[in-house]
Parts: structure tokens; C-alpha cells; sequence
């Protein structure tokens, strides 16, 4: 815009020739200056509305900006820590596994090892029981079944009865009669 001139008439600075009377000029520069000063009223007011709604704009856009940086600080370390301990457990698992098998393989321990694959084994037998049983429960059963844990399920498993193969169920001997009854209950739904 440099070189490039606007066409304006300034209203401060009334033309005054000799021709026109004095008192005449004054009014109309008045009217002049009067009708500028409102322009540029109207002009600024609307320029600040423009200029607070950008801001307000830019201001919201920043502090979305700031939270997602702070959001992503969050996680971030959120999930290096998160890393950081299933690392520390996966490795403590591992080292057990393998000082337990290391341990297992001794023939000392033989019986001690075999003992405790059968516990597990029957353990998990027993919370599959224990859940396969909770899914076929009636309302007015669950009162009773709150009570239940997975110690309190049959030991299941395989083997021979007066000489025949079949499944041998043995309840534990601490059981109540009324959830061995349920328990019998919920395992003919099954």
C-alpha cells in the first residue's frame, strides 16, 4: 500500500474560503465531523467484536492444544510405568517357573512336584465347577450361593470304582447338606 493514497476528506480541518459566509462553515463542519465520528465509532465497535471473537477462537484453540499436551504427558507415562511393572511381574513369573521346574526335576522332590500339578489341576477344575454353576442360578438361590467358594466345590475327577471307569465326584466332608443339595440342584441344569 506504500505510494498508494486513500481519497479522504478529513472532517477536522474545514475548507473556509472567503466566499462563504463564517458563521454558515462551522455548522456544516460540524455535521461533518459529527457524521466521521460515528462512522469510526461503528467501525471500532465492530472491529473490537472481530477482534474479541478471534481471540476467543485462538484462546479456546490453545488451551485445547495445552490440554492434549498434558493429556499426552498423562499417558505417556501412564503407560511406561504401566510397562514398566508388567515387566517386573513377567519376569518374576518366569524366574518361579523356572526355579520351580529347576527344583521339580530333582528326584527328591518327585512326589512334592506331582502333588502340586495335581492341587492346580484340581483347583482350576474346581472354579470351572464353581462357575458353570453360578451362570445357572435362580433368583431365590443366590442367598445360599454367596456363601460359596471355590474350596467349598466337589473334587471331580476320573477314575475306577469297584472296578469300573466313571467320574468320581467327592464333596469336601465341611460342606452344608443345603449347598450340597444346591450344588446338586444347579449341576442337573447343567
Amino acid at each position: 500500500m506504500a505510494g498508494r493514497r486513500l481519497p479522504f476528506n478529513s472532517p477536522s480541518t474545514p475548507l473556509h474560503r472567503r466566499d462563504q459566509p463564517l458563521s454558515a462553515s462551522p455548522q456544516t463542519g460540524e455535521k461533518k465531523l459529527l457524521n466521521a465520528i460515528s462512522g469510526l465509532s461503528r467501525q471500532l465497535t465492530q472491529f473490537a467484536a472481530d477482534v474479541n471473537e478471534q481471540f476467543t477462537l485462538v484462546n479456546s484453540t490453545l488451551l485445547s492444544i495445552e490440554d492434549r499436551k498434558q493429556y499426552a504427558v498423562f499417558t505417556t507415562r501412564r503407560q511406561i510405568v504401566g510397562a514398566t511393572n508388567r515387566s517386573k511381574a513377567a519376569c518374576k513369573t518366569y524366574y518361579k517357573t523356572v526355579r520351580r521346574s529347576f527344583r521339580y526335576k530333582h528326584p527328591d522332590l518327585a512326589s512334592q512336584a506331582e502333588a502340586a500339578k495335581r492341587s492346580a489341576r484340581s483347583r482350576a477344575r474346581r472354579k470351572r465347577l464353581l462357575e458353570a454353576r453360578q451362570s445357572v442360578l435362580a433368583e431365590d438361590e443366590v442367598g445360599l450361593w454367596k456363601c460359596a467358594t471355590i474350596d467349598l466345590m466337589s473334587d471331580e475327577e476320573d477314575g475306577i470304582v469297584g472296578g469300573v471307569f466313571g467320574w468320581i465326584v467327592q464333596p469336601p466332608s465341611f460342606r452344608s447338606q443345603e449347598l450340597t443339595e444346591l450344588c446338586a440342584t444347579l449341576q442337573s441344569r447343567l
